[in-house]
């Protein structure tokens, strides 16, 4: 197996066991690893974490695998991201006797989510993210810098909020059309945290489940005062 299959002594914390794939992903051989702890390779945050949830999942008697991303620690020092599934043993009189845990690299998909956030928080449009009622789960630094609000009053607010009175029922006849499967550019204005208005353009991207049932979705916000002002100067000039 690619991903390393382990077992750890709950009394001890000894490694009692690792498949050959741990000489790829850490560095140690198989026998190498028997002399080690737990501790011994992963960094001490995440052995705290890791420690912390096997003992809320001992204290609730919890047998389901509880999942986890790390640090691990290779021989020669560096530090691995790990994308972890430890279970509880328990033996026929059903005490909890050891670990067993299927541990994967995730150093590639890391890179790539962190290509992805520096692309997404470079953007000359600001994202937003909500889902089905609206409710803000996600915005990138450009909206961050168009609405004015420091992105933890965002993150669980209700995007109307931000959406001045004049405009409230556009967006929720889009939220109607949402809901019914339908997609389409359309206007706001949106109200600064210093309280001035802002026209932009919304250009969504709804998410649906299998039953067609809307969840949410990302946004892609674009500032268009100033094309408005223009637009509306040429229009009383041509008056």
């Amino acid at each position: 197996a690619a991903d390393v299959i382990y077992t750890i002594n709950l009394e001890t914390e000894k490694i009692t066991y690792t498949s050959p794939s741990i000489k790829k992903m850490l560095g140690y051989t198989t026998e190498e690893c028997l002399s080690l702890s737990a501790k011994d390779v992963v960094t001490t945050e995440s052995y705290t974490i890791q420690r912390q949830k096997l003992l809320e999942a001992l204290i609730n008697t919890k047998q389901e695998p509880e999942f986890m991303e790390l640090e691990a620690m290779h021989k020669d020092g560096h530090i691995i991201p790990v994308e972890i599934h430890v279970s509880i043993v328990f033996d026929k009189q059903g005490n909890p006797v050891e670990i067993l845990g299927v541990s994967r690299d995730i150093t590639k998909r890391k890179k790539a989510e962190k290509k992805y956030r520096t692309l997404v928080n470079t953007m000359q449009e600001g994202l937003v993210g909500v889902d089905a009622n609206w409710n803000i789960n996600f915005v990138n630094d450009r909206f961050v810098e168009i609405i004015g609000y420091p992105k933890e009053q965002l993150i669980g607010n209700s995007f109307y909020k931000l959406i001045s009175k004049d405009t409230v029922s556009v967006a929720e006849k889009q939220h109607e059309l949402r809901i019914d499967g339908k997609n389409s550019l359309y206007e706001l204005e949106l109200i600064t945290s210093d309280k001035k208005k802002l026209s932009v353009l919304c250009s969504p991207n709804p998410s649906y489940d299998i039953n067609c049932n809307y969840l949410g979705g990302f946004g892609l916000i674009s500032d268009i005062t100033e094309r408005k002002i223009i637009e509306k100067e040429k229009e009383e000039s041509q008056k």
